[in-house]
């Protein structure tokens, strides 16, 4: 008879497990997508917000005017109003979120805003601060990053790009 080692846990078990776990939290993210993406119909936002379901989790990509005035880290009062939406979407989920603040390449220097690190790290945090304060949200699961110029999605050849480049991103990251 072929040799079992006990002491190695059924590998396949296991996997399956995991697989369905995965596919559990798909569909969750899924739900959320489809809901954030009827808002953002409904709302006449799709210029301005989009979702992509990643194999990091699901990102929100907010494009930076309907956030910020141009060089300001300073919330537009009239994005509150989905800022409000994306926390109640947040409020039942258990994922890690982390939210990212992305400039294009053009410098920046200012007193507040030395360079585009700052610029997008204090929005970044400055949108997180405003989610957390509308929703019912645990803090210990996000956290907010400054990436400046340097995640790039296109180039920033063009005015185009440069807006595209411009954007917050909140990312739900898969447990």
């Amino acid at each position: 008879a072929p040799e079992v080692d006990a002491s190695k846990p059924d590998q396949s078990r296991t996997d399956r497990e995991k697989e369905q776990a995965h596919l559990r939290e798909t569909v969750q993210l899924l739900e959320v997508k489809k809901e954030m993406d009827q808002y953002i119909q409904n709302n006449k936002l799709v210029g301005d917000l989009t979702t992509v379901l990643t194999d990091d989790g699901l990102m929100i990509r907010i494009k930076d005017s309907a956030l910020f005035p141009s060089g300001s880290a300073e919330l537009r009062s009239d994005s509150q109003r989905f800022g409000v939406e994306i926390a109640k979407m947040l409020a039942p989920l258990s994922q890690q979120v982390v939210i990212s603040g992305h400039t294009d390449n053009v410098p920046i220097n200012t007193r507040e805003f030395p360079s585009n690190w700052e610029l997008s790290s204090k929005r970044a945090i400055n949108f997180m601060k405003f989610l957390l304060a509308e929703g019912k949200l645990k803090p210990e699961r996000f956290s907010a990053i400054g990436y400046g110029e340097y995640r790039a999605m296109t180039n920033n050849d063009t005015v185009e790009g440069h807006s595209k480049n411009r954007r917050v991103e909140v990312l739900i990251m898969r447990n």
